[in-house]
């Protein structure tokens, strides 16, 4: 009996099915590469922050604060420009600035290439003590560093502990504390990480929207005189932001 041949209809199925399953397998590779990248990066800021922890700060006998040795941190690398602890986040980071918003979303404070990147601040900010609104960036890197924890701000249990809402963060010129005012996620935009204000009553426009935006009532007064600190991160899909705001006490 004679076994005909295949024909071209079938060879061509038979050849995107080969298509199909070889760019499945590629895709599955690149998709397991690209996590073990993100672990392995995540892994060596954690141990670029353990060792900063050890080598740059220190308790104050008196006041049991850290004490940040800035002249440390900035041999290591002159981007410094300020130090954020949130206790109950596990934030605990130097802050880098540089000509942009870019440069840091992929490298760690070695200045080394890292997909985690590092935290850093907006290009805009000034640290000169004119600043309005400092805005700090961070990745959610799913591991419980970096800003990952940042999501429980969106929780009523972590919103109600007053522990919970005093932000630490120090620059060369001192120790400040921030009380956090406002916390709420929202598409990605421009409005909330506006640095620059023409007048005192824009400015206060801008405190009033941003307080209204929270989903949890903190009861903190604001005025035109205020200064506050942004904190901004991706939820965990990486569609929308979260955001904290805190006002200088």
């Amino acid at each position: 009996m004679t076994q005909k041949s295949p024909t071209t209809q079938t060879i061509i199925k038979r050849t995107i099915l080969v298509i199909v399953a070889i760019a499945s397998v590629v895709g599955l590779f690149v998709s397991i590469s690209s996590i073990l990248k993100w672990r392995l990066d995540t892994s060596k800021n954690t141990e670029i922050k353990e060792r900063i922890i050890k080598e740059s700060t220190s308790k104050e006998a008196e006041t049991k604060e850290s004490k940040i040795d800035f002249a440390k941190l900035k041999s290591q690398n002159e981007d410094t420009v300020a130090y954020l602890k949130i206790e109950s986040l596990n934030i605990d980071y130097p802050i880098v600035k540089t000509a942009n918003n870019s440069y840091y979303l992929n490298y760690n404070f070695d200045k080394e290439y890292n997909i985690a990147g590092w935290p850093f601040a907006d290009y805009r900010n000034k640290f000169d003590g004119t600043d309005k609104n400092i805005i700090i960036y961070g990745h959610n890197s799913h591991d419980d560093q970096m800003f990952s924890l940042l999501y429980k701000t969106q929780e009523e249990s972590w919103q109600a502990d007053p522990f919970n809402q005093i932000i630490n963060f120090s620059t060369p010129e001192g120790n400040y504390k921030y009380q956090i005012f406002s916390t709420y996620t929202i598409d990605p935009e421009e409005y909330y990480i506006t640095t620059d204000f023409p007048d005192d009553t824009s400015y206060e426009q801008f405190l009033n929207t941003i307080k209204s935006r929270s989903n949890h009532d903190y009861g903190t007064n604001l005025t035109k005189d205020d200064t506050i600190l942004t904190l901004s991160s991706c939820t965990p899909d990486a569609k929308n932001r979260i955001v904290v705001h805190a006002k200088m006490l």
